[in-house]
């Protein structure tokens, strides 16, 4: 069915509620009052209802195959409040229906078991081009998502179609995690919100009653809220409460200036939401609108509304489980034949007019583009595309430093050749060293729980195996400052093991490995500036064959977002990682040194508040009997732009090492409450975060010997041009090293 829906002056009704009897199949009609409903063959009773008008039902009997227009018009039915002065009894009286929805919403959730859903999301894209701001993309999605309490959800992206100037890879446009203002928070990207019927929303929000409406002869109070604290990232908006059953059915959010992510300002979130099974009220509608500000020079603000449609809602149905993995969202792709049946049958909203002029615009543009603006579309595209690409990290294929200078490859990714196999191999050469190396490792993945692997390989090894370095950020650095980190040694041999994936939390691996080491040395001199300085000398390591059993366990309850061509940590939650690792190695393995090396690391992020966002990271290292250099530890330093904040600032390399290592890093982000308590110019009512930090850490050999405790603290500015960060941090142990130190890495 097809049709229009309207007042009884025929303007349009946006996200009137359209609800097929006995089933939870839903819908809600565009900005144009239009809509597209899918119904069964036979009898079908279809209620419309809008919030303010009398609702209305159809009756149709139709066949398969069969297509009908229906126009609507719906009866207005409300009762306007006149304008008055608000007094301290009528404040009480919004407070007191704001209580009552509070305490009901408790025992509402508890019947809430776990739930699935169909979604269409359409998200149209606007770009500042001279004075004026036009389309710049329109995307759609089918996806299906599920709940399972207390806080499991995943959504899976099932087919798209987008305009020609956005490649399907690129097409990640999802409803993600509904926002449902009867949990405590409202999730944001990295923001945490307070919802205006949190437990204690009372002590946050000013509430007043504006005026009564009904839906289907049940009054509605349209409520709105306020902000108690200017200080604080909280909502203004309104809350439609439907009196019989005290809860919402309509909820509009403005976040204003107040509420700002890492990459978006200007969010507004507008809900509508349908009964099912006569006690259920969930969303069926969910407007969500903002401004997509990564504040850099050359990328302009881009606008965003989008727009989900939710429908086919199962609700408590144990009988089909769902196996949740470690992903929030993830793209699962069906086949064309099978795309275009879902197109045909799932419920979808039109594009409204000019959407429509506008999507065949954008196509007709890239259609008639040069031969070089089509080559760098389908270039992304066959790059990103998710599962498809063959090439593995960019760094395979060229990077630099002291030890092997200029170094070309080449690297590719079967994972998707040859399933279950998945093998990897990359290969190259240093132009300075002038050695050869390579890696392949072949990994056989039919049974995800225990996955045996092996690998072969001559490569340059990083002397601290627990740090991870980043080849792209010792490119730069060597190439443009001369100032090459990382220390080297060479290593060739092989590795047999097993991967046990216990969980989606929780993974053990054992292996043997086999490797013969020997000493690398500054090869070049070379970088685009500082001809004058030389490069430091990689310090001397125990050359030999080392044969060793080796056990890691790893434990990470943080949840991702797999946009197909990268993959993102959801860092709105409270989270847990756990590794442990344990190497040994004797003369009974046929080994040249005999040791037992551990590490653990432990770290917890918390949100306690929206000014108390702590994370707390614990290092423990020990390394007995046969302390070779290559197996010490050290004290991670500065380490330029990609280095993460576990590391000291006023250390510049790895010149501390030692057999026994501890390091605490203690960092909390106050957002940006603390400037807007302050009202610091330009920094108030920013994107930007002030973020505190300690560090300390322990080694037992020089020039630390005795344990004595490194020390350093500092303040840092996160959210500079959305990806950077500036740290001052003051050295509180007295060493050689700067007393204080500016700094600024990417903070991704």
């Amino acid at each position: 069915m097809k049709g229009f829906v309207c007042d009884e002056n025929e303007t349009p009704l946006t996200g009137v509620n359209i609800l097929l009897i006995n089933t939870n199949t839903g819908s809600t009609s565009n900005s144009d009052g239009r809509f597209i409903f899918k119904l069964n063959s036979g009898i079908n009773f279809v209620v419309f209802s809008y919030v303010g008008f009398i609702r209305d039902t159809l009756f149709l009997t139709l066949e398969r195959g069969d297509t009908v227009f229906r126009q609507v018009k719906l009866k207005p039915s409300f009762i306007l409040m006149p304008e008055i002065t608000v007094s301290a009894t009528e404040i009480s009286e919004s407070e007191r229906l704001i209580k009552k929805v509070i305490e009901n919403k408790s025992s509402y959730l508890n019947k809430l078991n776990n739930y699935s859903y169909d979604a269409y999301t359409r998200t149209v894209l606007f770009v500042p081009i001279m004075d004026s701001v036009r389309f710049g993309g329109i995307t759609q999605i089918l996806s299906k998502g599920y709940f399972e309490k207390p806080d499991k959800f995943q959504e899976v992206i099932l087919s798209k179609i987008q305009t020609k100037n956005i490649t399907e890879a690129h097409n990640i446009f999802s409803i993600g995690k509904i926002p449902n203002v009867l949990e405590e928070y409202l999730i944001f990207d990295d923001e945490r919100i307070i919802s205006p019927l949190n437990s204690n929303a009372l002590k946050y929000y000013n509430y007043q009653i504006t005026d009564t409406m009904y839906l289907s002869g049940d009054p509605v109070y349209n409520v709105e809220f306020n902000p108690q604290n200017k200080n604080l990232p909280l909502f203004t908006g309104t809350l439609s409460i439907l009196g019989s059953k005290l809860v919402p059915v309509k909820v509009e959010l403005s976040g204003k200036e107040k509420v700002v992510s890492k990459v978006r300002k200007n969010i507004e979130v507008k809900q509508q939401h349908q009964v099912y099974e006569n006690q259920f009220w969930l969303p069926i509608e969910v407007t969500y609108n903002s401004v997509i500000d990564l504040g850099m020079p050359g990328f302009p603000p881009i606008s965003l509304n989008q727009q989900s449609l939710i429908s086919s809602y199962e609700i408590n149905d144990t009988s089909k489980p769902y196996l949740f993995d470690e992903y929030i969202l993830k793209q699962e792709p069906v086949s064309g034949r099978d795309s275009d049946i879902l197109w045909k049958v799932k419920q979808v909203q039109p594009l409204t007019d000019r959407e429509q002029r506008e999507f065949a615009r954008i196509d007709s543009i890239v259609e008639n583009a040069n031969l070089f603006f089509r080559l760098a579309i389908n270039l992304t595209r066959s790059v990103t595309a998710p599962g498809s690409s063959l090439i593995t990290s960019i760094n395979d294929f060229y990077h630099f430093n002291r030890v092997e200078g200029n170094y070309l490859g080449a690297g590719l990714n079967l994972k998707e050749v040859l399933h279950p196999f998945i093998i990897t191999a990359s290969a190259g050469y240093g132009f300075s060293d002038r050695r050869t190396k390579y890696l392949l490792s072949v990994k056989y993945g039919k049974n995800p729980f225990a996955v045996p692997y092996i690998k072969a390989f001559n490569r340059l090894n990083y002397a601290d195996k627990f740090y991870e370095y980043n080849r792209l950020d010792i490119t730069a650095y060597s190439l443009l400052f001369k100032d090459d980190y990382a220390d080297y040694y060479y290593s060739s041999g092989y590795e047999a093991g097993i991967d046990n994936n216990i969980s989606n939390n929780l993974s053990l691996s054992f292996s043997f490995l086999h490797e013969k080491h020997s000493p690398a040395y500054v090869n070049t001199g070379y970088s685009f500036f500082n001809k004058e300085k030389k490069y430091r000398n990689p310090y001397f390591v125990q050359s030999g064959v080392f044969n060793s059993l080796n056990f890691s366990f790893k434990y990470n309850n943080q949840n991702y977002y797999d946009f197909g061509f990268i993959s993102a940590a959801d860092v709105s939650q409270n989270y847990t990682e756990i590794k442990y690792d344990l190497s040994v190695s004797s003369d009974k393995l046929n080994s040249d040194f005999s040791f037992v090396q551990s590490y653990l690391s432990l770290r917890r992020h918390q949100k306690f508040s929206p000014a108390l966002n702590v994370t707390v990271t614990f290092n423990y290292g020990k390394l007995k009997k046969d302390k070779a250099e290559q197996f010490k530890f050290h004290l991670p330093g500065n380490y330029g732009l990609f280095g993460p904040s576990t590391t000291f600032r006023t250390i510049a390399s790895d010149e501390f090492r030692g057999s026994d290592y501890y390091a605490v890093f203690v960092e909390n982000n106050f957002k940006n409450i603390l400037f807007n308590l302050l009202g610091v110019p330009f920094l108030k009512n920013s994107r930007y975060d002030l973020v505190a930090y300690y560090n300390g850490g322990i080694l037992s050999d020089e020039p630390f010997a005795g344990k004595t405790l490194y020390q350093e603290a500092g303040l840092g500015i996160d959210n500079i041009i959305t990806f950077l960060r500036f740290d001052f941090t003051k050295q509180l142990t007295k060493h050689k090293t700067e007393d204080y130190v500016f700094s600024l890495r990417l903070s991704l």
